[in-house]
């Protein structure tokens, strides 16, 4: 019996446009750091320039913070969606590659989760997509390119910022060091943010069509039923 995933999908869209629009406030946490990092390259350091530092560390930090309610938050909405559809795909087709089990914990093993939530989602795009096909419908626009995007982007943001991570962990580095990692640390947070952009539209995607499948597991009811 398929559940209702609508409510889900809302709410997870909501959040991570909420998510999406916090993360230009963390690109100009970023640039403002990265400003100031390089006016000890290029100007007389001062008190006053001491003095924007430590309002770029408050402001850097209060963000980092926020940043992690709100992510914490869109990620337990946006996994609960994912499992929901992964659960409700089981109902209509057998033999799928995992549990909806996996939907969730794919994503907290290390290494395993830089492939196998990508692989879920392809697959329920794929396996939704053939679902129609297979009984004449009308083929859905499903466009796994989205997904693979998507999450290669997602997997290049999260190399950068680990290395900018183990970047700020060094002892005393030189300024020159710190304003390259600030550098990247912006190209980190733009390309989080083309990543997010793109899960909205994979999620949206794929929520416009999944209540169809109720109409599919009502036909398969009915034929059985003859």
């Amino acid at each position: 019996m398929l559940r209702d995933n609508t409510t889900r999908a809302k709410n997870a869209i909501i959040m991570l446009w909420i998510s999406f629009a916090f993360l230009f406030i963390f690109l100009i946490s970023d640039i403002f750091e990265l400003y100031v990092i390089r006016e000890f390259l290029v100007d007389e350091i001062d008190d006053e320039l001491f003095a924007r530092a430590e309002l770029s560390d408050v402001f850097s930090g209060i963000v980092g913070i926020l940043w992690l309610v709100i992510f914490i938050i869109m990620s337990i909405l946006f996994l609960m969606w994912f499992r929901r559809a992964y659960y409700n795909l089981h109902q209509l087709k057998n033999n799928l590659s995992y549990t909806d089990g996996w939907a969730v914990g794919s994503w907290f093993i290390p290494f395993a989760n830089w492939v196998l939530p990508y692989r879920i989602m392809k697959e329920i795009y794929d396996s939704t997509r053939n679902l129609f096909i297979q009984r004449g419908d009308i083929q859905p626009k499903l466009p796994t390119n989205f997904v693979t995007i998507w999450w290669t982007i997602s997997i290049i943001s999260s190399v950068v910022n680990y290395f900018v991570f183990r970047a700020s962990m060094l002892d005393d580095p030189t300024i020159e060091m710190s304003y390259t990692t600030s550098i990247i640390n912006v190209i980190g947070t733009l390309l989080l943010i083309i990543s997010f952009f793109l899960c909205i539209k994979v999620v949206k995607d794929y929520a416009k069509v999944e209540p169809l499948l109720s109409n599919l597991q009502k036909d398969e009811t009915n034929t059985n039923n003859l």
